[in-house]
C-alpha cells in the first residue's frame, strides 16, 4: 500500500513537471513564431498609424466578457468579437479587436486592464469556460506591440512569482462574429450579467484605467483592483 502510494505521488510528481516543460516550451516557441511573423512589418516600429490610432487583439475566455471590459472606454473609437485561428493545426480562440486613440489610452492601459481581468495561469480556458477556444493569448501585429506584450507578460510573472499560461502570438486572421455576438452585454444585459456572474469572470468593466505611468510598459499592479 505505502509502495502504491509513494508510485502514485512520483508518477503525479513527473507529471507536473512535464507539464511545466510543455508550458516552458510552447512559450519559447511562441517568441520564435511572433518574432518571425512581426519581423515582416519591420517598417511600422510603432504601436499607432500616423493619426494616432492603434489596434490590438486580446484572447482571455469569453468575447462577450473581453468586449465589456473594453467597450465604452474614453479613447475606444471601435471595438468587434470575433475569432483568430492561426492555422488549420490550431482551434481558434474567441478574441476581442479593440480600436484606440493613443492620445487618451493607450496600449500599455489595455494591457493593464487585460491582466486584471484573466486568470493568467489558466491554459486550459477561463472561469467556467473551457477549452481552447476560451485560452488566454496576447495577439500582436508589430515588433514594438510584441515587445510591450512580452515585457507586460515577464512583469506580471514576476508580480505573481509563477509562470503563465498566457501566449503571446502573431496575428494570422480574424474572422468577425455574427452581428447576435456583437455588443452582446448591451443587447442582453440580464443574461449577460447572470451569465459572468455564474461562470466567475470578475467584473471587468468596473476596472478603472489609473492615470498615466512615466513607465514604458505599464502594467500588472492592477492585477489586485477591486
Amino acid at each position: 500500500m505505502v509502495n502504491l502510494l509513494l508510485a502514485s505521488l512520483l508518477f503525479s510528481a513527473c507529471v507536473a513537471v512535464a507539464q511545466a516543460k510543455v508550458s516552458v516550451d510552447l512559450m519559447a516557441e511562441d517568441d520564435v513564431r511572433a518574432n518571425a511573423a512581426v519581423e515582416q512589418t519591420r517598417g511600422s516600429e510603432t504601436l499607432v498609424d500616423d493619426a494616432g490610432i492603434g489596434e490590438a487583439i486580446f484572447a482571455g475566455g469569453s468575447f462577450w466578457v473581453m468586449e465589456a471590459l473594453f467597450a465604452e472606454r474614453p479613447g475606444i473609437t471601435h471595438i468587434e468579437v470575433g475569432w483568430v485561428q492561426n492555422s488549420h493545426q490550431h482551434r481558434r480562440r474567441q478574441v476581442v479587436r479593440v480600436t484606440y486613440d493613443a492620445q487618451q489610452i493607450s496600449y500599455g492601459d489595455l494591457l493593464t486592464l487585460y491582466w486584471a481581468a484573466v486568470d493568467a495561469l489558466d491554459n486550459e480556458g477561463q472561469y467556467c469556460d473551457r477549452g481552447d477556444e476560451f485560452s488566454p493569448a496576447l495577439y500582436v501585429q508589430t515588433p514594438l506591440q510584441q515587445r510591450w506584450a512580452q515585457q507586460s507578460r515577464a512583469t506580471h510573472a514576476l508580480a505573481l512569482q509563477r509562470k503563465l499560461a498566457v501566449r503571446i502570438l502573431p496575428l494570422d486572421n480574424f474572422m468577425r462574429a455574427e452581428t447576435r455576438h456583437q455588443h452582446y452585454y448591451r443587447q442582453h444585459p440580464w443574461l449577460y450579467g447572470n451569465y459572468r456572474r455564474q461562470c466567475g469572470y470578475p467584473a471587468g468593466e468596473k476596472l478603472a484605467v489609473p492615470e498615466r505611468t512615466s513607465v514604458p510598459f505599464a502594467t500588472t499592479a492592477l492585477s489586485v483592483w477591486q
